[in-house]
Formats: structure tokens, sequence, C-alpha cells
């Protein structure tokens, strides 16, 4: 799920859905968290209570995103940023937005 979709679902939701959705995102095994910071500033704390469960409970998750360290630090707390922080494996590479927009460019 992307951040924004995560938001999304918890807020459409009634609230036995989304005790429901909750409880899937707090166990399942993985969850894959995609551009974490792109949802609104509000929904961040519903995003970093997902975060800190699954990491009290020892669940794999996935996270991709383009903001750095202070920005996250800022918006999810120092805490849940500690917790984003211990197991971060960096990726980078170009940037294929940039290369599709480069392209059409042309």
């Amino acid at each position: 799920f992307s951040a924004i979709d995560i938001a999304k679902i918890l807020k459409t939701e009634s609230y036995d859905q989304k005790q429901y959705k909750l409880k899937s995102f707090y166990n399942s095994r993985v969850l894959i968290i995609d551009d974490l910071g792109q949802e609104k500033k509000f929904d961040s704390e519903e995003i970093a209570s997902i975060i800190k469960v699954r990491e009290e409970n020892n669940r794999k998750t996935i996270i991709t995103t383009n903001i750095g360290p202070d920005e996250m630090e800022e918006r999810y707390t120092k805490r849940v940023h500690s917790r984003i922080q211990r197991g971060v494996f960096h990726v980078s590479g170009d940037d294929l937005r940039q290369q599709n927009q480069s392209n059409e460019a042309r």
C-alpha cells in the first residue's frame, strides 16, 4: 500500500472496518509502505502507529520514501524515526520519473 492509500482506507471505513484493517496492517507477516511522507501531515500519526506496533511485534515492514532523515523525524517523531532507521537498507538509483520526463521532452 502507499502511505496515501493507507490513510484513505483508515478514513473512509466505519469504526469496525477500520479496526479490522488496522489489525491486518499490524499483524500481516510483511507490510510494504510505499512513498512514506507523501500522505497529509495529519495522517502521519496513524502511519507512525502502524510502524510502532509492527516493530514491537517483530513484524517486517518495507518502506520506500524520498524524504530525508530530518523531515522524517519532524513528521513521525524521534522515536518512530529511530525505529525506521534501525532497519534501514539504503537503495539509490536514477529517478525514473526524471528520465521519463527527459525522454518525453525530446
